[in-house]
């Protein structure tokens, strides 16, 4: 009887221990899985979002800053962008993604403007964040990406980034690793923090 009740007690530690792993996995996943997120080189989206990123500062290099209410991720850029201030020699803009009406988002040195998940959507081609766009004086965009190289990394590169591309150098993009924002992909992920 002993063999047999160190053969049970053998088999329910490696079944806990297998369950275990895959609980472990299934939640690690969700934490280093990149969303979506354009392509500065595509031109589709050059074409039919380019001007409204750029907005009215064609003519200088500009930086818009894609974030959304709720999101541990965007909080933590929203963070950093207060503590660093504006880049030298770029306009920033700060697209604030909320639901409903809310006290509008101020920062000093940035535009702000807040828009609902579906505007940002059909006005920005955008369906994750946070997310950066940083478009050339000429209005074409440079850089559609992350800002850093894994879910919520310590090193978030957006100065490095906008220095490389005013120095003329071109920035393979970051994953966006953040919260969803449209209905398409927050139905698909919903337990992506």
């Amino acid at each position: 009887m002993p063999h047999a009740s160190r053969t049970l007690s053998r088999t329910v530690l490696v079944a806990w221990a297998a369950g275990m792993s895959l609980v472990t996995a299934g939640l690690m996943t969700r934490h280093w899985v990149p969303l979506a997120q354009p392509s500065a080189a595509d031109p589709d989206w050059r074409a039919r979002f380019g001007p409204r990123v750029a907005g009215p500062n064609r003519g200088t290099w500009t930086a818009v800053h894609v974030l959304a209410e709720g999101c541990p991720c965007s909080d933590r850029i929203l963070t950093h962008l207060r503590a660093r201030g504006p880049h030298p020699g770029v306009r920033e803009r700060l697209v604030r993604v909320a639901e409903g009406p809310g006290a509008g988002l101020t920062l000093p040195g940035f535009d702000c403007e807040t828009v609902a998940p579906a505007e940002l959507v059909a006005g920005y081609g955008v369906e994750s964040v946070p997310m950066m766009l940083v478009l050339g004086p000429d209005g074409a965009p440079r850089y559609a990406g992350g800002y850093t190289a894994r879910k919520q990394g310590f090193d978030v590169r957006d100065r490095y980034i906008l220095s490389e591309l005013l120095a003329g150098r071109a920035v393979p993009p970051l994953p966006v690793y953040g919260c969803p924002v449209s209905s398409r992909f927050a139905r698909a992920a919903p337990d992506l923090p």
